[in-house]
């Protein structure tokens, strides 16, 4: 049986409307209320005294009542049915048991007052079908009925969406102490409403997620008319990804000149994403959260800002945490030693280490009671059966030079440790150990097991990934082939890399085998290369000193897919550094011409018409030298050079020389349902138009359209684009003749 805080999820979120029929909001009006409902024939049988005292005007239970429901009443549509009136009672008077001020609740949106021809006792007793409030009460209930269709569909998808983006996270089952932390959070954001904006600031691996992790489930497992969102903040690249599948997720519609950041963050800001909670995990980089001056606005700008929105952030830096959350700070230190002892005895398989109190705390106090450094202990521990006090001689002998540029502090303990772990998996497993010099080169979280780079036997794979599960050194979310791995592990995987001279080898071949498996910009791929984005960026930023063919190939790839998900800034920077790259190359080159083509699509789509028309005036006039006029990249490029200058309104002649051309080509090649056929059709069309070829512009456009509404594969987008263009010529047509 579900547990009843989710039926009463349940219930909210299936419940479109509710019809109050004579219900006294606000108790009696004048007679007291439980005196005038004992005196009422057929009433009450039998008068509780408890009852008849809540129901008295304007008492406390009512009010309390009335505050309650005033808190969620905005998510439903309300009818307060009311009598009109008066009731006989056994002494012969008449009255308004539930008069219309006490009916209806005044404040109330989506609410509508309904005046019923009948006394009270009759309220829901009608004559027959035909009577007038039998058709108020059934019209008003078919109309909530069609309208409560697509509206609880809609809840219901929208909130399997939001428990998705939660599940995903894996929630760590031997979470323990913090009981203090936690509650003020709550107190501060849920009970006292404090504040809407508020970080937790500590040393990396005191725990700041798990605590988040926390208050996002109770918050998800409790407060029901609030959404849960969790964005990691690691780069801008991880940002955009989380923001991109919640964009998908609440089926957001981007506009074609907007960024998903600024889309989602207007969505959020809006009425119709009501009340939630939004957790940016690991703000530490304040360049990447508040921008600088050689890259301003920062993720930082994304994030919304609404009354009905609450923003928590993890972060290992007091300045940004201040930055961005201002006096409101909670403080997260180490473990004391009741929790940390818990917290190992959770963890560790063997309990009867633990009878040895004096090592306990004396491993304790070496890990200085880290949450992290427990838990990656504990798991050499259990994977070894070492046991403690061996542990412990060999944490406290661990002498490798390893220079960290870290913060200070208990961050010793946390370097020593990994280095004894990381020995311990090369001996165990060479390829696990290769995984998490792989890892280091790409982003820490959301790991695809399909990224990562494969050995001859996939048994092999499969268990360096049980390896670094076992030493902690990887997590998987649930079921699914999805890794985490902690920033401190990560950052700490590049510095060892880095002290062994080798980070460049590393680099060169992460990037190798991110091009081998990158996909290219096909619709098809879509899902696809949004879980490679974040990881093959940060791989490219991370290797600047790698600078090869392969490289370049990637950015290349990045950029255009980067550009169908219309993130077209940063596809402008990955296209730039290729098209720079590709100079070198001879002018008619294939890839070349690819790459300037592509940059040129970008640089259009971003309103950069005079950049954008200087390539393709470039690539057009090298391509009608090297390919034949039917060749479909000549043609497409002419196709985008047409665009370029239309948008530019001053070369529209040029435009309709160049589409003319290119439909009659695409006309004897292409069947009339092609849609590359039909998208010069569609560009002709606007040229016309642009030129006051009205005619000649409703002629093609009725043409298009009449294809397109029979073409099942065709997108609604497209659909949309011709009957819109078809819409303004017949408003054209219509303001020429005064029709």
């Amino acid at each position: 049986m579900a547990p009843q805080g989710e039926l009463i999820r349940f219930m909210k979120v299936s419940t479109y409307g509710v019809i109050y029929m004579g219900t006294p909001h606000q108790g009696g009006n004048g007679v007291p209320l439980g005196r005038a409902l004992v005196n009422v024939a057929s009433i009450f049988i039998k008068a509780n005294d408890r009852i008849l005292k809540h129901l008295e005007k304007d008492s406390e239970w009512l009010l309390h009542q009335l505050r309650q429901y005033s808190q969620i009443s905005n998510d439903f549509v309300t009818k307060f049915a009311y009598e009109t009136y008066e009731t006989p009672t056994a002494l012969g008077h008449k009255i308004l048991v539930v008069p219309p001020a006490s009916a209806i609740v005044p404040g109330q949106t989506n609410a509508e007052p309904l005046a019923m021809g009948a006394d009270h006792r009759n309220m829901v007793r009608f004559s027959g079908p035909k009577s007038s409030d039998y058709i108020i009460i059934s019209e008003t209930l078919q109309i909530m009925a069609m309208d409560a269709r697509k509206n609880i569909r809609s809840r219901w998808k929208r909130e399997t969406l939001i428990d998705s983006a939660i599940i995903s996270i894996p929630r760590y089952k031997h979470f323990t102490g913090r009981t203090g932390i936690l509650e003020e959070l709550k107190k501060k954001l849920f009970v006292t409403k404090e504040c809407q904006k508020l970080a937790i600031v500590g040393l990396g691996g005191v725990g700041k997620t798990q605590i988040a992790l926390q208050l996002a489930y109770w918050a998800k497992g409790t407060q029901f008319d609030y959404s849960v969102f969790w964005v990691p903040s690691q780069s801008d690249d991880s940002f955009q990804e989380a923001y991109t599948n919640m964009s998908r997720r609440l089926d957001i519609q981007i506009e074609p000149d907007e960024d998903v950041g600024e889309s989602v963050r207007r969505y959020l800001e809006s009425e119709r994403s009501g009340k939630w909670l939004l957790v940016v995990d690991s703000a530490d980089d304040k360049e990447t959260l508040l921008g600088s001056s050689a890259k301003p606005g920062g993720i930082g700008s994304y994030l919304p800002s609404s009354e009905n929105g609450l923003t928590v952030f993890t972060t290992q830096t007091r300045e940004v945490a201040v930055a961005i959350a201002g006096k409101d700070l909670i403080y997260l230190d180490e473990m004391n030693t009741e929790e940390a002892t818990e917290l190992l005895r959770k963890t560790i398989f063997d309990k009867t280490q633990l009878q040895d109190d004096a090592t306990v705390q004396e491993l304790l106090e070496e890990l200085t009671n880290l949450p992290l450094a427990i838990t990656q202990a504990v798991a050499y521990i259990n994977q070894t059966r070492l046991p403690l006090r061996k542990y412990l001689d060999l944490l406290q002998g661990t002498q490798e030079n390893f220079v960290s540029t870290m913060n200070q502090g208990p961050k010793n303990a946390l370097e020593r440790m990994w280095v004894l772990s990381f020995s311990q998996i090369r001996r165990t497993s060479t390829f696990a150990a290769d995984l998490v010099s792989f890892i280091s080169c790409i982003e820490p979280g959301a790991i695809p097991r399909s990224i990562l780079p494969s050995p001859p036997e996939e048994e092999e794979r499969e268990h360096a990934l049980g390896t670094l599960c076992r030493y902690g050194f990887l997590v998987r979310r649930g079921d699914e082939d999805t890794f985490d791995m902690h920033g401190h592990t990560h950052k700490a995987a590049r510095i060892w890399l880095q002290d062994h001279s080798l980070i460049e080898r590393t680099d060169a071949w992460a990037i190798k085998h991110l091009e081998s498996i990158f996909p290219f910009a096909y619709r098809g791929s879509r899902l696809l290369w949004r879980k490679y984005m974040p990881h093959a960026q940060h791989a490219l930023q991370v290797s600047q000193t790698y600078q090869d063919k392969k490289r370049f190939d990637l950015f290349c790839r990045v950029g255009r897919c980067l550009s169908m998900d219309h993130q077209f800034k940063k596809a402008i920077i990955a296209l730039e550094e290729t098209c720079r790259w590709r100079e070198r190359y001879p002018e008619e080159d294939p890839d070349r011409l690819y790459s300037e083509r592509s940059l040129a699509s970008a640089y259009l789509n971003n309103r950069q018409v005079k950049e954008a028309t200087r390539i393709l005036e470039h690539v057009v006039a090298i391509q009608r030298k090297s390919f034949a006029e039917e060749n479909h990249i000549r043609l497409a490029s002419e196709h985008e050079l047409a665009g370029a200058y239309i948008n530019s309104n001053c070369r529209i002649k040029e435009a309709i020389e160049i589409l003319e051309h290119v439909v009659a080509i695409r006309k004897e090649m292409l069947t009339e349902g092609d849609i590359y056929r039909l998208e010069s059709e569609r560009e002709l069309a606007r040229a016309y138009l642009k030129n006051q070829q009205i005619k000649k512009a409703s002629e093609i456009l009725e043409h298009v359209v009449g294809i397109e509404q029979g073409l099942i594969e065709m997108s609604d987008k497209y659909r949309r684009v011709s009957l819109d263009l078809l819409k303004e010529v017949y408003g054209m047509q219509q303001a020429k003749t005064g029709v």
